[in-house]
């Protein structure tokens, strides 16, 4: 008899520790994070220069108690421009738009621990050159040697400030700005930049008669002589007729044909060219 109570009492025992093992195992606990809103604000209104402006991050939870900390990103389209940490449902910082036109920016909360992902209605954003480049003269047909010239305007943005760098370029001919560079202090204020096109067709008789002396390579000796003596008179008459006045440096077409001229100018990682179109007449038959 007491065999039996003694295995129904184990039993009953060792029951009881398995069903409340059992028990502990399948307890599983479930955290869900709480809704978040997030806001964007673009400092000064809708229209900025391209570069760095400043934007305003608020985050909030659902009851509308701000969310004390975590990381939001701002993008323009599918462009990243960044992140920016939040302190107390707040996030302010600087991002950099480079492409011109219209910008379309959201802010995006990363979620926390306790807090779910959320991201702000786009804001529109209208990124406007620092400066743009005005010509007075698209295109012109010179004389050479006469030079073309244009008075360039640099006419800035609202409130920029800072230094324009120019170059110009061209195949063949020379050009030259006057100043290479601009400054601009904010007052809104035109600059106006002189580009100078720079034909020339003007050989010296000299050099005319220098041509002739490859063809004596392939001649006799005596006939190299010949030649080189009549190519002595010949430049000595010439220099005789410069001396006197008689004979002006003579004057050759060399290049009958359309030019284009490039100007670039650079701002930080901003940039913008304008090219002229210049027709360059050295037979004199301009109208």
């Amino acid at each position: 008899m007491f065999v039996r109570f003694s295995l129904a009492l184990l039993s009953c025992i060792l029951w009881t520790s398995s069903a409340r093992g059992l028990t502990q195992a399948s307890l599983v606990q479930v955290v869900h994070q709480a809704p978040s809103a997030t806001s964007l604000q673009v400092a000064a209104g809708s229209a900025h220069m391209a570069g760095d402006i400043t934007v305003n991050v608020q985050v909030v939870s659902s009851n509308g108690l701000t969310i004390p900390n975590g990381t939001v990103a701002v993008s323009d389209g599918s462009a990243s421009l960044g992140q920016l940490t939040v302190s107390n449902g707040n996030a302010t910082g600087t991002i950099n738009i480079r492409s011109l036109g219209t910008n379309q920016l959201t802010a995006c909360y990363l979620n926390s621990d306790n807090y779910a992902p959320s991201c702000s209605s786009p804001v529109m954003l209208t990124s406007l050159p620092p400066y743009t480049l005005q010509q007075g003269i698209l295109s012109s047909v010179v004389n050479a040697p006469n030079p073309f010239v244009d008075k360039l305007k640099v006419v800035p943005a609202k409130d920029f400030v800072g230094v324009v760098q120019l170059a110009c370029q061209v195949p063949a001919y020379k050009c030259a700005l006057s100043p290479s560079s601009v400054t601009f202090s904010g007052d809104g204020k035109t600059q106006t930049v002189q580009v100078t096109f720079i034909p020339s067709t003007t050989v010296t008789l000299a050099g005319l008669l220098g041509l002739p002396l490859i063809g004596l390579i392939g001649t006799g000796f005596r006939r190299r002589q010949f030649l080189s003596i009549k190519l002595v008179v010949l430049a000595g008459a010439g220099a005789l007729l410069t001396l006197t006045g008689c004979g002006p440096i003579v004057s050759v077409p060399l290049n009958v044909t359309n030019y284009t001229m490039l100007v670039n100018s650079t701002y930080g990682d901003y940039s913008q060219a304008v090219s002229y179109d210049i027709q360059v007449d050295t037979a004199d038959t301009k109208q």
